[in-house]
């Protein structure tokens, strides 16, 4: 939806280059938050050096691992165990179709 709100056109699949070397501090580690006994969290920051793409790659088998989506909710995966973003095997369009034209089910 981040791409498609910054005008990347729709059905592109090409990595972009938006947002590159963004910067994210965890809000729960951030240096400064305690936890339940009081332990300063350590600051955890986060750059994403090829930007919004780096960005969507992570967030799909992130959502995965944390037990929200199945792995053919984001994208397919090609012979190299890499994502492969030719193909949208499932509800999460990573941005590249238009959400009012996508073939989602769901």
């Amino acid at each position: 939806m981040t791409r498609l709100f910054y005008g990347t056109a729709v059905g592109d699949k090409n990595p972009d280059a938006r947002f590159q070397d963004l910067t994210f501090v965890s809000d729960e580690h951030n240096g400064v938050n305690k936890d339940n006994n009081g332990t300063v969290r350590p600051k955890h920051v986060r750059n994403f050096p090829n930007g919004l793409w780096q960005m969507i790659e992570e967030n799909g088998p992130s959502r995965v691992y944390l037990g929200v989506h199945w792995v053919f909710d984001a994208f397919a995966i090609g012979n190299n165990g890499k994502p492969d973003y030719t193909q949208n095997v499932g509800g999460v369009p990573l941005g590249v179709t238009s959400p009012r034209t996508s073939s989602a089910v769901g």
